[in-house]
């Protein structure tokens, strides 16, 4: 990911997009036996390690979900970025029945809800501050240009994803136009 790269330059932080397995930083969830529970194939979707391997590292799983979705549910969508905070405090869940995910001796990991429309849950901007203070200068500068750079990154994938969907779900609308047209010209005469 590009924006991560770019604020991690020179520090002891390289960015692998690697998906890697929750289960290498973390260690398992052990039952009341002492046995380990059904561990779940987790993977995150970015790591960050330190390259000196004496710091820990930082994981981040992304997840995107609909500001309308559930809007059935008690919860109403009362403040921007609301059901992306929830999704992420979902996620926590998830994964602390199966690691132990807050030990950080050898890894954070940060859950970063993305709204379809863009907004960003609580998570997300605790990790888009962090990235601030790590790449130096001024934090407000930093986390502003970090935020616009988010910005233009997801409605760059939303007009790639739309226009993919465009794309597929597209037909050749001249047969259908003609045919749109002499429906609408035989109603006006009354046939």
């Amino acid at each position: 990911m590009e924006i991560i790269d770019e604020q991690l330059k020179g520090t002891d932080y390289i960015v692998k997009m690697t998906e890697p397995a929750v289960a290498d930083y973390f260690d398992p969830v052990l039952r009341e036996d002492g046995s380990r529970q059904d561990e779940a194939m987790r993977r995150a979707d970015i790591a960050i390690v330190c390259k000196t391997k004496n710091k820990p590292a930082i994981l981040i799983d992304v997840t995107m979900t609909s500001p309308v979705a559930g809007v059935e549910s008690e919860r109403k969508y009362d403040k921007v970025g609301c059901k992306a905070t929830e999704k992420e405090k979902w996620k926590y869940k998830a994964y602390s029945k199966n690691f132990n995910i807050d030990d950080t001796r050898r890894a954070y990991i940060f859950f970063f809800g993305v709204e379809t429309m863009g907004a960003i849950g609580v998570e997300a901007k605790r990790f888009c501050l962090m990235l601030a203070k790590a790449s130096g200068g001024l934090i407000s500068h930093k986390i502003t240009y970090i935020y616009q750079r988010l910005s233009v990154m997801i409605q760059g994938l939303r007009g790639i994803h739309i226009s993919s969907t465009v794309r597929r779900y597209a037909r050749d609308t001249h047969e259908s136009e003609e045919i749109g047209r002499s429906q609408t010209n035989s109603r006006r005469v009354g046939v």
